[in-house]
């Protein structure tokens, strides 16, 4: 493991990656089976497997420990954090409603989530501000 570990390192740190990981393959699926309209289509950027673990690995476990050790993620992101179970947030949000209707009380409900927008976010931005965060460069 730690061999594996060494040799995905090595293009971050000389800076030059492999061929392999220069291409991207970019791919349209439809988000209504049928309905192939432009404004209907979902793409997906598809990476070479290696780059993508690589990237998990080296970024994403650091990103994801650093934001919680900081205690910089919302009380409402439950996603893969320890301790934190996917039916949560559902029930959660079921008894918000509830107690809301039977005190007859008006609420609002805010819920913040990337979910769609990933693809939109500026990368060299989203680090700067990561580094501002306390992220390791």
């Amino acid at each position: 493991m730690e061999l594996h570990a060494t040799m995905m390192s090595i293009p971050f740190k000389v800076k030059i990656g492999p061929i392999l990981w220069t291409h991207i393959t970019d791919k349209m699926l439809e988000k209504e089976e049928g309905n192939p309209r432009c404004h209907r289509l979902r793409i997906i950027s598809l990476f070479e497997s290696a780059y993508n673990q690589a990237q998990r690995v080296l970024i994403s476990r650091r990103l994801i420990h650093h934001l919680e050790d900081n205690s910089l993620l919302p009380k409402m992101q439950y996603g893969s954090r320890p301790g934190k179970q996917c039916h949560g947030p559902v029930l959660e949000k079921v008894l918000c409603h509830d107690i809301s209707r039977i005190t007859h009380q008006t609420s609002a409900f805010l819920e913040i989530d990337a979910i769609g927008c990933y693809d939109h976010l500026l990368n060299n931005l989203l680090l700067m501000i990561l580094q501002k965060l306390g992220f390791p460069q």
